[in-house]
């Protein structure tokens, strides 16, 4: 057990034999590592240390042991400083909470120190399979990313032994598949004011090589109560990149909004995006799903195989050019199905979204 004389140097702790610090015999970084103090103290040869643990990303840990509680607990601080690794509390005050998910909680949280209001999603560790661990690492990469007024961006991020808080945009308004419980069908103009919006996230993410992959009223939030100009794509757990030309053969998604080609098991591209936001239009003007079965597996079969319907209790008022835009965005040859720059240019969006 030896002792030794150490300096904070930026995101590094430097170890020296003496205290005149001119022997330098150690350096341990702190980027990426979780700086926990324990509990207990333990004794050694008779003397009694406070122990502060950091432990690396590939969970290997290293013990600095301190002979006093206060010049333990300064080092704790001093470090996660350092490392920009505070904990959530230090940050953050949790206030009501605002929705629940298979991992852990939505509350709602302020900022203790600008007083802005925040959403957190809060997710415990122990109820993780590393493939969950997998896909928050996922949503968190694309949210570091996204800047764009109709997509929910990171504002802030932690992490400790047992939880992981990630920080976003506030959404009060609720999902679209709840505006769409209390406001029934759409008219075509706020239908398209809508869709625009979505569209407009998507072809900001296809700018990234990212595809959603989960588009679905679920996953559109609005920021504020029935204000449609608010609107947010939520959820980027099941959204991949891909380089230009590459493809994906993965099949994924909810039942109701999946493209063809991904039930087929054949690559598909950034196209899969556009298909569920022909279902959400569709959804929108009719209170149907185009392709609706109790039994998925009929659903799948629907969608390889079926032709959308148009029945005129739902559509009978409809325009001929909604009609014409939601199959284009629900034709079964991605080839051949609209991209998202003409969809956003698509005559119906332009004269309803003026």
């Amino acid at each position: 057990f030896k002792k030794y004389y150490s300096v904070l140097s930026g995101k590094d702790i430097l170890f020296y034999t003496s205290s005149m610090k001119n022997e330098l015999c150690s350096i341990l970084p702190l980027g990426g590592v979780f700086i926990t103090k324990e509990q207990k103290s333990v004794l050694i040869n008779k003397v009694e240390y406070h122990v502060l643990n950091i432990t690396f990303s590939n969970h290997v840990q290293k013990k600095l042991y301190f002979t006093t509680y206060s010049y333990r607990d300064e080092w704790f601080t001093k470090t996660k400083k350092a490392n920009n690794n505070l904990d959530f509390v230090d940050y953050y005050t949790i206030s009501t909470e605002i929705g629940k998910g298979h991992f852990g909680t939505v509350a709602k949280a302020t900022n203790k120190s600008t007083k802005q209001e925040v959403a957190v999603k809060k997710i415990m560790k122990k109820k993780l399979e590393p493939r969950d661990f997998e896909l928050i690492q996922r949503e968190i990469c694309v949210m570091k990313l996204v800047n764009h007024p109709n997509l929910v961006h990171l504002i802030d991020y932690y992490e400790d032994d047992e939880c992981i808080y990630i920080v976003m945009d506030l959404l009060e308004g609720g999902d679209l598949i709840s505006y769409l419980n209390a406001k029934g069908k759409l008219t075509e103009r706020v239908a398209a004011k809508i869709i625009k919006q979505i569209a407009l996230g998507i072809q900001y993410m296809n700018c990234y090589g990212l595809i959603h992959r989960d588009l679905k009223p679920e996953n559109i939030c609005f920021a504020k109560q029935n204000d449609i100009h608010s609107l947010k794509i939520i959820d980027y757990g099941l959204t991949i990149t891909l380089a230009y030309g590459e493809a994906a053969n993965e099949t994924i998604g909810t039942i109701n909004y999946i493209a063809p080609e991904v039930f087929s098991g054949k690559a598909y591209n950034n196209k899969v995006d556009i298909w569920s936001i022909g279902v959400i239009l569709y959804l929108m003007l009719s209170g149907l799903l185009p392709f609706d079965d109790e039994d998925d597996n009929n659903i799948g079969k629907m969608v390889m195989l079926g032709v959308q319907t148009y029945p005129n209790e739902q559509f009978g008022s409809r325009s001929k050019a909604v009609i014409e835009l939601i199959d284009k965005c629900l034709e079964k040859n991605p080839s051949k199905r609209v991209d998202i720059d003409s969809l956003i240019n698509d005559d119906w969006i332009v004269r309803e979204v003026k």
